[in-house]
């Protein structure tokens, strides 16, 4: 197997079987060219993790990046293993409040050690890059690893120079791999970011401690937890998020129905939903926005270019999470 196929499979956001079926309508979908099979990388079951009430969270004051501080906190061990997260605070002002948000990595990274697999974004989807440059636009097709859409990087490079990217603290937890046909693995994942870490997160940041000011992304099976978890609690988040995210087309008027419901209990909450033109999952997300624009359900819904992979997360990915969190969650 070569290595960009052993990169391109490890990405993908999703369960063993629920891969193979995923890639299997991929490879007949309406690509013109021939796609080899993708082969499944190794399912390893991890539960989600819930921490010991106990455990020293205390992080380190960080390393400082440009404009952001990385810290490393280790919060003990649970039923999952090791609980790692990378969160990236702006070094700002004393008084400077940022709003938050949950960045949740692909499966490449679930499979990986937690202390490597929270380094997803910040290191291997190149975040950290990003944010220097979103501060310093205008951003270019460099920028997107040649991945750009003229239109797109217009708006949003007209959107940056009438207002300035005002910063995010960007919470990167190791996601263990959460088996997407099972809720209950899902709900324990969200319970620990919303009742363990978001609480440690506006103890210990200059984070702005409102639902309104807090929201949750993520990429391929990141984006699909990340949509679980917000639509299921509607009233923690200001925005949610999914890039690529691990949906089929077949659940399509499930997720519509659980944004409708999000959207019954939180009026406010922005919806995101973001795929490419040859992203696996491209008809899944098609569906779902379909369907909750049957159900009157107000969403941003984009399909730019790019194939499902690394390269996508470091260009398009990476600045449209900072980019569509940043305005929703500051009121922008």
């Amino acid at each position: 197997m070569s290595a960009g196929l052993s990169r391109r499979a490890l990405l993908l956001g999703a369960s063993s079987s629920v891969l193979a079926t995923a890639c299997a309508r991929a490879c007949a979908g309406n690509r013109a060219e021939s796609t080899p099979t993708i082969p499944e990388p190794p399912f390893i079951p991890t539960p989600a993790p819930m921490l010991d009430a106990g455990a020293d969270a205390s992080p380190d004051p960080g390393e400082l990046h440009g404009s952001v501080r990385l810290q490393r906190w280790s919060l003990g061990a649970g039923d999952g293993g090791p609980a790692e997260v990378v969160v990236l605070v702006p070094e700002g002002p004393k008084d400077a409040r940022y709003p938050v948000v949950f960045a949740l990595h692909g499966r490449g990274e679930a499979v990986k050690e937690p202390k490597e697999g929270a380094m997803g974004w910040p290191r291997d989807y190149a975040l950290l890059q990003a944010i220097e440059r979103i501060q310093k636009p205008p951003i270019t097709d460099k920028d997107y690893q040649g991945l750009s859409e003229p239109v797109r990087l217009g708006q949003i490079n007209a959107a940056l120079a009438a207002r300035s990217y005002a910063g995010l603290i960007v919470v990167c937890p190791y996601m263990p791999d959460i088996d997407l046909r099972k809720d209950a693995p899902q709900r324990s994942y969200g319970r620990f970011l919303l009742d363990t870490l978001l609480p440690l997160v506006r103890e210990r940041t200059p984070a702005r401690a409102t639902a309104e000011s807090t929201g949750i992304d993520g990429v391929s099976l990141g984006g699909a937890i990340a949509m679980f978890v917000g639509f299921e609690n509607p009233q923690a988040f200001g925005c949610v998020g999914g890039l690529q995210p691990a949906i089929q087309a077949a659940d399509g008027g499930l997720w519509a129905s659980r944004a409708a419901k999000a959207r019954e209990k939180n009026p406010k909450l922005g919806i995101r939903l973001l795929t490419s033109t040859k992203d696996y999952f491209r008809d899944g997300i098609y569906e779902a926005s379909r369907g909750m624009r049957r159900l009157n359900v107000a969403h941003t819904f984009l399909d730019v270019p790019g194939p499902h992979d690394y390269i996508f997360n470091r260009g398009p990915g990476a600045y449209e999470l900072l980019f569509q969190q940043e305005r929703v969650l500051a009121g922008r």
